[in-house]
């Protein structure tokens, strides 16, 4: 990236990894209890219990993403004067505020693969989404620079989600 973007395409881009690790870390709200509870009602075999707690938490952190997501959008240029001195990454920040409920869902996937205790599944399932998110993003930052790295970001997300679905299809894990 600092080859293609230079020095300040750099600083942008890890202004967004900034923004992202701040989202992230807020949602989903209650991970660290919902792992512990998956553990257990999956060790018990409560599955329809696990699927009610899951729906519960996944409903109301859908609610703080999409706020999130739409601050993120209305507030776009405001948002880009605070990180970036200037409003012209306006547009990215509302291009990246799409990936905040994306990046929920491929939480609550995370959660629930360390929760079964699926080790093999788990690692499985990270070093896919690694491959995935280096090969999109060489690409599109090889293509679109700066912008690139950040669509890189999104469209990372949206793989990797696809990539678990498949993996908790194929193992028969989806609740």
């Amino acid at each position: 990236l600092a080859l293609i973007a230079g020095p300040s395409g750099v600083g942008i881009y890890s202004q967004f990894i900034n923004l992202s690790a701040l989202t992230s870390s807020v949602i989903p709200l209650g991970s660290l209890g919902l792992v512990n509870y998956t553990s257990s009602c999956y060790e018990k075999k409560k599955l329809h219990d696990l699927g009610i707690i899951l729906g519960y938490f996944l409903k109301r952190n859908i609610v703080i993403s999409i706020g999130i997501t739409l601050t993120m959008f209305l507030f776009s240029d405001k948002l880009s004067v605070l990180l970036f001195s200037d409003d012209k990454f306006g547009s990215l920040i509302m291009l990246f505020s799409v990936f905040v409920p994306f990046n929920l869902f491929l939480s609550f996937i995370d959660i629930y693969l360390k929760g079964i205790r699926k080790l093999n599944i788990y690692v499985l399932f990270l070093s896919i989404n690694s491959v995935i998110s280096t090969v999109i993003s060489l690409i599109l930052i090889f293509f679109y620079d700066v912008e690139g790295a950040i669509l890189g970001l999104i469209v990372s997300v949206m793989t990797n989600l696809i990539t678990g679905f498949v993996i908790l299809k194929k193992n028969n894990l989806l609740i």
